[in-house]
């Protein structure tokens, strides 16, 4: 799977300044890797230990069975955490909290605060 990332001002098209994603550590891998040469600007996902990540009951899933799985499906989410991002902002799944709009933004401040 191809992902694009956010890139420094691109010198074909004169687009804005975003910022630039380099190597974003994750759970048992590396994620979203975009070597500096990367003229596309194109991540893919190097490895994953998604067990880590998730709770027992959870680990033989495949990917499309974990994004519809509670959130409370992952490592560390109590159900009265789940509860409290239903409540709040309508999330009941893994896969919609991982396409949340509030997540992903704050995902993304984040990655560039960190790449500084």
């Amino acid at each position: 799977m191809r992902r694009i990332v956010p890139r420094q001002e691109n010198q074909r098209s004169g687009g804005p300044e975003i910022g630039r994603m380099s190597k974003v550590k994750g759970f048992g891998g590396t994620f979203g890797t975009t070597p500096d040469h990367d003229p596309e600007g194109v991540a893919m996902p190097v490895s994953a230990d998604l067990a880590k990540l998730l709770d027992k009951d959870y680990q033989d899933k495949s990917l499309e069975e974990l994004a519809n799985a509670p959130v409370a499906a992952l490592a560390g989410v109590s159900e009265r955490a789940a509860e409290h991002l239903k409540d709040a902002l309508g999330i009941k799944t893994i896969g919609e909290l991982g396409r949340s709009p509030y997540f992903r933004a704050a995902r993304a401040i984040a990655d560039l605060a960190d790449a500084k």
